[in-house]
């Protein structure tokens, strides 16, 4: 009799196990939600776990649960967010797919998708102007993990920029901060940049064609040096 029941409540609780999951799944995404609406219109200082709280609509006990504390839930939130940081769950996919060509599609694919994120995603735009205005540890480490993420990706390309006076990692650097500009010059005037309207069309596919012709033009200048038609 006893193992019946002990059967039946082994079968209960894995009965519950999924459903718990979604629960704290649904949880976690709506402190996820307070939050990014709280950054977009206070920013990160003003964050305090009773707001937050009270903006996702549960107890700040089970905040302290899921993510240990406010720290704890910023990082997570703004990791998710983060669309270079995205590419950590797919690095060695990526890594063996573009080893080929020594990253060169890769590094066009980047910024594209930089510009695309960047230009569609408010949160992202906020979060790049708290790191030019304020200094937390927080967005330290946000940007400490950025780089070395970058040093996987960018190790394919090693190789071929060694010894050519080209350093594409701050090629890429600063095409990311001019799209970066760009886009936060256009949300904040509503006007041309350099004669392109990049609310426009037509204006997003000279950015994005601009972009891959100067990676091109780096690496095509790499393999011409390596090969001893050109000197660095």
């Amino acid at each position: 009799m006893n193992k019946k029941v002990k059967s039946t409540k082994r079968k209960q609780t894995q009965c519950l196990r999924p459903k718990q999951s979604r629960n704290v799944q649904a949880t976690k995404q709506r402190f996820y939600n307070a939050i990014g609406e709280m950054i977009l219109e206070s920013g990160i200082s003003s964050l305090r776990v009773n707001h937050i709280a009270a903006r996702a609509g549960r107890n700040k006990g089970l905040l302290y649960q899921y993510f240990k504390n406010l720290k704890g839930l910023l990082k997570e939130y703004l990791e998710l967010n983060d669309d270079f940081l995205a590419y950590e769950k797919k690095l060695a996919e990526m890594i063996e797919e573009h080893r080929h060509d020594n990253g060169r599609e890769l590094g066009s694919l980047i910024l594209k998708n930089h510009f695309q994120n960047f230009r569609t995603n408010k949160l992202l735009q906020q979060v790049s102007l708290l790191e030019l205005t304020e200094k937390t540890d927080l967005l330290v480490e946000l940007s400490n993990s950025r780089e070395r993420l970058g040093d996987q990706l960018f190790a394919i390309s090693e190789e071929l920029f060694r010894n050519s006076g080209i350093n594409i990692r701050m090629v890429e650097g600063l095409l990311i901060g001019a799209i970066n500009y760009v886009v936060l010059h256009s949300e904040t005037n509503g006007v041309e940049f350099c004669g392109v309207d990049i609310k426009k069309v037509e204006g997003r596919d000279i950015l994005r064609k601009t972009l891959h012709q100067i990676i091109t033009w780096a690496f095509n200048e790499a393999e011409a040096i390596k090969s001893g038609n050109r000197s660095n």
